[in-house]
């Protein structure tokens, strides 16, 4: 079952997660252009798929943005790891691939 990409937000403390919620509200009407932007990147990535940072620099967001924004995909199952590679990032550090999930 598919469900709709959700609303992120955080905190430690009650008024810390409350100025997130906020926060999240507030840009709600940008992250489903980002979303649809994302779901468009990875279609033309394809099998082959990408990850984060390869995300970043192709869209130019904030690192935060861009898991915030893939996470709700994967949420949604629309987006998932590939299993069988994996890159390894600017940092030399072994980073995911993630490509569009085929919908059966």
């Amino acid at each position: 079952m598919l469900t709709h990409p959700s609303l992120p937000f955080s905190g430690a403390t009650p008024i810390s997660r409350q100025h997130s919620a906020l926060a999240s509200l507030a840009i709600a009407p940008r992250r489903g252009l980002k979303t649809t932007q994302l779901l468009d990147i990875f279609d033309r990535a394809g099998e082959m798929g990408l990850d984060d940072h390869q995300i970043a620099r192709l869209t130019g967001w904030p690192m935060s943005t861009v898991t915030s924004t893939r996470n709700g995909l994967v949420r949604a199952q629309l987006v998932e790891a590939r299993s069988d590679v994996r890159a390894v990032s600017p940092y030399r550090h072994f980073t995911t691939i993630w490509r569009r999930r085929v919908q059966s």
